[in-house]
């Protein structure tokens, strides 16, 4: 066999040896920090360095943008990816990708400019560790409490009457439990 035919089965040998790396979306994509022309986008992944977020002012999306990831638990990655100059008081649309592994799509509104003077309203909920005794509280809690005020106030979607959620206490029973994040 030439050496030519062995460097070409030895490819094919290490390609069927080596297993796929394909990426799966392990949580998000979610929004942090939107401002009046800004918003982080991040989401993590089992694999892959790939950042993309694909956004536009309508579902049809048409504008995408790169980022970066940095190494979580094992082989994971967590994304980051920040959408610049944006309009005040906008919804956007967008869903993210790393290599296979792509979003449904969501929306997000930016904030509304400051001269605006429009009602801003936010909700506050701390310490939403399970409660044995009633693990479906904070479920009930946004459900029946914030979900249906905005609902009876003709708000179709959350962030048409909500522009702000902020969590200052505990999220989880165990900080130090990856699985509880």
């Amino acid at each position: 066999m030439s050496t030519r035919a062995v460097a070409a089965l030895l490819v094919v040998l290490l390609a069927l040896a080596t297993p796929a790396s394909a990426q799966e979306l392990h949580v998000g994509p979610y929004v942090q920090d939107v401002t009046t022309s800004s918003a982080w986008i991040l989401w993590e992944t089992t694999g892959g360095e790939e950042s993309v977020v694909e956004w536009g002012a309508t579902d049809a999306l048409g504008q995408s943008a790169t980022g970066g990831s940095i190494p979580s638990e094992g082989t994971n990655r967590v994304h980051e990816v920040e959408l610049t100059g944006l309009l005040p008081a906008t919804r956007y649309h967008y869903r993210v990708r790393t290599g296979a592994a792509v979003s449904e799509p969501f929306h997000f509104t930016t904030a509304p400019a400051r001269v605006d003077e429009v009602t801003f309203r936010l909700a506050a909920m701390s310490d939403m560790q399970i409660d044995r005794a009633n693990p479906e509280v904070y479920g009930q809690v946004i459900r029946e409490g914030i979900l249906a005020l905005l609902a009876a106030e003709g708000h179709a979607l959350p962030d048409d009457g909500l522009g702000f959620v902020l969590v200052p206490g505990d999220l989880v029973d165990d900080g130090d439990e990856y699985d509880q994040w």
